[in-house]
């Protein structure tokens, strides 16, 4: 085993923990290291590699944690035994996702993955954390166990927060999430792309003045890494309003002064508030942007408060989640995010950790759709 193990020769200039990671992988998988083997100890990998011990020893908890390694303590470290083909998928969200009526997408998603987990003939178990919210933050010990005893093999994570990452990454299985959060097992959505496209559709429409009411906040200094997708939003409408020759002034863009307590009552509201504050200034745009969905809900009902003309007096671009749909009484653009792709994804990021490869996030970018009429709705019969 020595032999194959002192083949791998770190290079300079280049972190030598994920090229200890990379090559023990690929020795992992293509067969060079077999079933059973011990690995030398950390401190003769460090050795052999001329590598810090410490280094040595945080290279190997990602292929422990993907199932290729198994760790005994005071034994040593051993080459798993492990189904070559993934058989098995977890899937973990807090129970308030059933039970939150502005969850509408994380709902739709899981029943996309339930779908598509039995198309692909998978066995899928379902964990509902049932603990309060505080409690969450911290590792529930029927998932850490059933981790442990591998009753899955990858688990998918289609609802979370930076606080349970920190610990659903200490988990002994490949962990794939839909997040923001700066990781590379993660999908996420194109908030970049989809700032830029939402201006390129007004644009379309002739605006030249352009505001946004968003529901999640700009992060200022010392950036939650959670929320890093969300700043690279506020800074795409910056970057794109000038190409595009549109005044896009402080005032006209819109956020939340704290996080939602009650999220299925607080978006709805902070859109309505937002909007009738947007309309009643003494200089106005003629577009906005309008994200996410339960927000367009709060903004929609301030517009028929108001009764402003859509598109004449204002014109609209929408998020919307293709599958959830929102009905709009006015014509209006969306950008649409298609769940099944989504869920596609997500899919996609576990098999490639289940199967050894390095993995990189994945980014949904929305399909415009627009401007659209709403739907013809038969009047009642007198």
């Amino acid at each position: 085993m020595k032999g194959t193990l002192s083949s791998f020769k770190p290079r300079r200039h280049t972190s030598v923990r994920a090229q200890i990671t990379t090559s023990l992988r690929e020795m992992l998988v293509d067969g060079r290291l077999k079933e059973g083997d011990r690995l030398p100890s950390s401190r003769e990998l460090s050795t052999l590699w001329r590598a810090p011990e410490p280094t040595v020893q945080r290279a190997l908890v990602p292929l422990v944690k993907e199932g290729l390694l198994i760790r005994t303590p005071k034994v040593g470290t051993f080459v798993r035994k492990r189904e070559k083909r993934l058989t098995s998928v977890g899937i973990y969200a807090p129970d308030d996702l059933w039970r939150n009526s502005s969850y509408a997408f994380g709902r739709a998603l899981c029943n996309e993955l339930h779908g598509l987990l039995a198309a692909q003939q998978l066995e899928e178990s379902v964990w509902v954390d049932p603990r309060s919210a505080r409690e969450q933050d911290h590792p529930w010990e029927e998932l850490l166990r059933a981790a442990s005893e591998r009753r899955f093999q990858v688990l998918i994570v289609p609802c979370v927060d930076g606080r349970k990452i920190a610990w659903l990454e200490k988990l002994p299985v490949p962990v794939v999430y839909l997040s923001s959060a700066t990781l590379p097992n993660r999908v996420t959505l194109d908030t970049e792309g989809w700032a830029e496209r939402a201006l390129g559709l007004l644009a379309g429409q002739g605006c030249r003045r352009v505001g946004a009411i968003c529901s999640f906040r700009r992060q200022e200094g010392e950036v939650d890494a959670g929320l890093h997708d969300y700043n690279r939003f506020f800074d795409a409408l910056g970057k794109s309003a000038g190409p595009l020759g549109m005044e896009l002034r402080k005032e006209w863009v819109f956020q939340p002064e704290a996080s939602f307590a009650n999220t299925a009552l607080e978006i709805p509201e902070f859109g309505f508030r937002s909007m009738r504050r947007l309309w009643n200034l003494k200089e106005r745009p003629e577009g906005i942007v309008v994200f996410e969905d339960v927000t367009a809900t709060g903004v929609l009902m301030a517009v028929m408060r108001e009764q402003i003309s859509i598109p004449g007096e204002l014109k609209l671009v929408l998020h919307r989640n293709a599958e959830v749909g929102l009905f709009c009484p006015v014509p209006a653009s969306f950008l649409d995010i298609r769940i099944k792709e989504v869920a596609e994804a997500l899919f996609l990021q576990a098999r490639r950790l289940y199967d050894g490869s390095e993995v990189t996030a994945i980014r949904i970018a929305p399909y415009p759709v627009g401007p659209e009429s709403p739907p013809a709705l038969p009047l009642p019969a007198v």
